[in-house]
């Protein structure tokens, strides 16, 4: 405890010394000044330390600019997607072979070499070429990165073999700082700036290398200020808008990053030895019926993985309707975990109607992903979620709406319909709703005026269904302190104010009625250029078809029968 006073006391001393030694000599020499005598020098030497802090300041904010007109300004390849060398040699600081170069090979779209090891030790260089052949055991030899693998019904699988000797002509990949040539700590010896990532994609031919692709994040440091510390330089935090798993921080994935600076998309490869659609249907249709728990993960991996067919929503269905099985429907959490979810969402209804007859609780039938797994690894983590640079927009904060109806909906426990209806008058909306509670917002009116709607959750048994709002302006984040911070009594303070970042132009906590009409809550805006009225409309009873709430992606919106009224 007595460390700790101590060093809360010397944080203390040294705002107290900042701000020490820029005011008295400032005030001082402004006495001196209003008396006749020379007080400028005093002014001079109170200015000399935020003089060095804005120097700082300066120097700070200049390295980001500068070294991207340094990227900029390197020689370029441009190979395409169908004319690139078929050579890969992969060239890492790292002692073992990792799952994306192992699944770059089990594309069949480059012949895969690593060398491994730290440059300056070039004597013991390992040296691997990664061979792709049919095997027995892939299934439990690739458990990351394995979608190519999947597609071949777990037939074939690459492995590293020892090679005497790596072609030089090719692409070159360099996955870490220590070996990629343009990197900040190989062309500035800078071991103290922290970067978190880079990746280097070359194309080596003879005695030239050029950049094919670039990409890197530098922990450049960013003058900050708290009013006791005072200014502080600190590192800038890499981004953490998406969550991949075993990870809260948003790297690229080699793999991905190969692909795309070579324009291939990675959803359009068939690996050579890829089962056919028909055997893929067959396959995923026996592993269902099994009934076996692996089985039935495997079933669920292999649609995730192929394309969108129509014959394989006869397996979900099956899948989801037998209570042995609608349990076991959980893919494993690893690399592109995230996308797979949502790609298997995309059978969404076909869930939804073989949950509806199950036994099985809503909170567990079809979940391919459980929804706790889905908001702690794949949902946003933006914070604030209001920055100064966002276009201009009425902002309003609505939390936990009490009463509304009661509706058939499960997500996944009975849900609370609300009404949220939209003046056309008011200008661009950008709503931010949190719930703890099932419920069903239902925005009516003129919503073509909401720029953005925010849905913010950190427990899955509440996440709200959205009705009315184009899904692509809806976003769901699960930011830390998302919990219970709402005083209703001061509702911009501690983690509200965080989160947000700007303070709401409405703020409607603990609203009563179950329907909110905002347009009793924003004055009318004469500038504002009128919104269409052209979303759904209030008044009498509403039909929605449950395919329209639009939910985070691992939860099922509704497991009974019907349509939702409003």
């Amino acid at each position: 405890m007595a460390f700790f006073g101590l060093l809360y006391l010397l944080i203390f001393l040294r705002g107290a010394i900042i701000y020490a030694l820029t005011l008295i000599p400032i005030i001082i020499g402004l006495w001196l000044l209003r008396r006749g005598k020379a007080g400028w020098a005093l002014i001079v030497l109170g200015l000399v330390t935020p003089g060095y802090f804005a120097g700082q300041w300066m120097t700070a904010r200049s390295l980001a600019s500068t070294r991207a007109a340094d990227i900029a300004s390197w020689p370029r390849a441009k190979p395409s997607a169908n004319d690139h060398p078929r050579v890969l040699i992969i060239q890492s600081s790292r002692q073992e072979v990792e799952p994306f170069a192992y699944f770059l090979a089990e594309t069949g779209l480059f012949e895969i070499y690593a060398v491994l090891g730290p440059r300056y030790d070039a004597a013991n260089l390992k040296k691997w070429r990664i061979e792709v052949a049919a095997r027995d055991d892939c299934r439990k030899r690739r458990t990351e990165r394995d979608e190519m693998v999947v597609l071949t019904g777990w037939r074939s699988c690459a492995i590293a073999v020892p090679a005497d000797k790596v072609p030089s002509d090719g692409l070159v990949f360099y996955p870490d700082p220590f070996t990629a040539p343009h990197s900040w700590i190989t062309t500035h010896r800078d071991f103290n700036t922290p970067v978190t990532w880079t990746l280097e994609l070359a194309l080596h031919q003879g005695s030239d290398e050029r950049v094919v692709a670039y990409n890197e994040f530098i922990g450049f440091p960013e003058m900050h200020f708290h009013w006791v510390v005072g200014p502080v330089m600190r590192p800038r935090e890499p981004p953490r808008y998406r969550a991949v798993a075993g990870s809260q921080i948003a790297a690229p994935e080699p793999g991905q990053f190969v692909l795309k600076a070579l324009g291939i998309d990675e959803h359009t490869i068939v690996p050579p030895q890829a089962l056919s659609i028909e055997d893929q249907r067959m396959l995923a249709d026996q592993l269902s019926a099994s009934g076996q728990p692996d089985d039935t993960q495997r079933a669920v991996e292999l649609i995730a993985a192929a394309p969108l067919d129509q014959g394989l929503w006869a397996t979900m269905r099956r899948l989801a309707a037998d209570p042995a099985t609608s349990v076991q429907m959980q893919l494993r959490r690893q690399v592109r975990w995230c996308e797979k979810v949502e790609r298997l969402t995309r059978y969404r209804n076909v869930l939804a109607e073989a949950c509806a007859a199950n036994s099985v609780p809503a909170d567990t039938c079809g979940l391919v992903g459980h929804p706790a797994g889905w908001m702690n690894y794949c949902a946003d983590d933006t914070r604030p979620v209001w920055r100064r640079g966002d276009p201009p927009a009425r902002r309003v904060f609505i939390a936990d709406v009490l009463d509304g109806q009661e509706t058939p909906v499960l997500l996944p426990r009975a849900a609370t319909a609300h009404e949220i209806r939209i003046p056309g008058d008011r200008g661009p909306l950008d709503i931010v709703i949190r719930n703890q509670n099932p419920s069903i917002f239902v925005f009516t009116g003129a919503a073509p005026c909401i720029a953005r709607l925010t849905v913010v959750s950190n427990d899955p048994r509440g996440v709200p269904g959205v009705v009315g709002v184009d899904p692509s302006r809806i976003r769901f984040i699960a930011p830390v302190g998302s919990g219970s911070w709402i005083n209703p009594a001061a509702p911009y303070s501690g983690d509200f104010a965080t989160l947000l970042g700007i303070k709401p132009d409405v703020t409607l906590v603990h609203h009563r009625g179950g329907d909110i009409d905002l347009a009793m809550f924003l004055a009318p805006d004469g500038a504002a250029t009128p919104c269409a009225l052209d979303g759904l409309q209030s008044g009498g009873r509403l039909k929605l078809d449950t395919s329209q709430i639009v939910t985070m992606p691992t939860i099922v919106p509704f497991v009974r029968t019907g349509t939702a009224t409003r």
